[in-house]
């Protein structure tokens, strides 16, 4: 008898086993799963002399002027007849500012490329996702 009751007792368990399953993990994103938030290293420490290729003015797409700035360890953009902006770096040539643009340095400093341009330029008329592409 005990030994019918250890095989019901583990048959059930083992049944149960087969169907359980566990909900999908969510974290800052929606229930429905469509989405996965994947954080990044808050920090990216730029090296000494690094944001020297990167501290310059240059001339975008649209004709404005951006300038690239640094004072000790914090990091400014200013595009031409605005306020600077900090930025803050993520990894090698790679930038973003508190509102959500981010800037990548290419070609050693060459050039630059501005996606969510419109979170940059607080006067501009851009349409939300705008890449802007600039050079020196």
């Amino acid at each position: 008898m005990k030994t019918t009751l250890r095989t019901i007792a583990l048959a059930v368990a083992w049944m149960g086993m087969a169907c359980a399953h566990a909900a999908p993990q969510v974290i800052g994103g929606s229930a429905d799963g469509d989405s996965v938030q994947i954080k990044a290293p808050a920090d990216y420490r730029v090296a000494p002399g690094e944001f020297d290729d990167y501290a310059y003015s240059y001339q975008l797409e649209n004709g404005q002027r951006i300038k690239f700035s640094q004072r000790v360890h914090t990091y400014y953009t200013q595009l031409q007849g605005e306020a600077k902006t900090e930025i803050f770096a993520r990894a090698p040539g790679v930038f973003v500012t508190a509102s959500g643009a981010r800037l990548e340095f290419r070609d050693d400093g060459e050039s630059v490329a501005i996606r969510n341009y419109e979170k940059l330029a607080v006067a501009s008329k851009s349409p939300a996702n705008t890449t802007m592409m600039a050079s020196r």
